[in-house]
């Protein structure tokens, strides 16, 4: 099992500073205790974080924010050791903030699903949805779960998702902080009732060729009895 994430070396200043994204590994049979640094992957710096993977063919695709106006960029491997770095994602997503209707945006997601390659990405404002048939070009659609919930500490935005795909179905889960106003205070001058969060969960659907997802909605699932 392997576990790409965000490492940074202490809280301070807020947020604490330059990060780097840390390569895990572990047996299936550990998958609690089990996890011992592999490597660090030669991302393109400064501060690569929120880090997203999905295979293509016989590759391995990463997708990352970059610090300092470095935007969403990608990488490819073959084998999750060696890294070849491939610049900015190529299309909307790093388009100019006045055609993507936002500027600053974190923590890419990336999965396949209906023929098509996805990307969610977080501008504190729902969720920016992008489109791509390769992985490499991507397209803008509407954002998604940019309006509150009427769910148990859902009736604010939705952050930082990922997505499971499931036979031909896809569930998205992402966070919710109820307390946080928006535009958010620096860190350090929010209350601790302010920062905490509540995980969710839905299901996404594909109307039109358009990503959509109701959060209100309930989840017809299949559980097995006891």
């Amino acid at each position: 099992m392997h576990l790409f994430a965000t490492y940074k070396a202490s809280a301070d200043p807020p947020w604490g500073g330059n990060g780097v994204i840390r390569h895990y590994v572990t047996s299936i049979g550990d998958p609690i205790d089990g996890w011992k640094l592999a490597d660090i992957p030669e991302f393109e710096q400064p501060d690569p974080i929120d880090v997203s993977l999905v295979k293509v063919g016989h590759e391995y695709r990463a997708y990352y924010r970059v610090g300092k106006g470095g935007g969403i960029q990608w990488a490819s491997s073959r084998d999750l050791v060696q890294w070849s770095n491939h610049g900015k994602c190529l299309g909307a997503v790093n388009a100019p903030p006045k055609r993507r209707g936002f500027g600053y945006q974190e923590a890419p997601y990336v999965f396949h699903w209906r023929d098509r390659y996805w990307m969610l990405t977080d501008p504190h404002k729902g969720l920016a949805v992008f489109h791509s048939g390769d992985g490499i070009h991507w397209e803008q659609q509407a954002s998604i779960l940019d309006e509150p919930g009427t769910g148990t500490a859902d009736a604010t935005l939705a952050r930082h998702p990922s997505v499971a795909v499931v036979d031909d179905r896809a569930f998205i889960f992402y966070h919710t902080e109820p307390n946080r106003p928006y535009p958010t205070p620096p860190a350090e001058q929010r209350t601790p009732r302010q920062k905490i969060s509540f995980l969710q969960m839905a299901e996404l659907k594909i109307r039109e060729g358009v990503l959509t997802c109701d959060r209100n909605a309930d989840i017809d699932l299949d559980v097995a009895k006891p």
